[in-house]
């Protein structure tokens, strides 16, 4: 889930809470960084070309 889903599925939940009471509540990126950092939440990043490898070329040359 990235950062910005989390912050519209949070103003989300908040007008279904409270309405328009708290419409001027701001899930700015510093109450992001909280919220994850709260909850445990990290995101990685993963490079390389795991996609790109031919599964049937690399059972050939496996050993047995």
């Amino acid at each position: 889930m990235t950062g910005e889903m989390i912050q519209t599925k949070s103003k989300e939940f908040l007008q279904k809470i409270y309405g328009d009471a708290n419409s001027e509540f701001n899930f700015s990126i510093g109450w992001l960084e909280q919220f994850k950092a709260r909850h445990g939440i990290k995101s990685y990043r993963i490079f390389g070309e795991s996609g790109s490898v031919v599964m049937e070329n690399i059972e050939d040359v496996l050993p047995r």
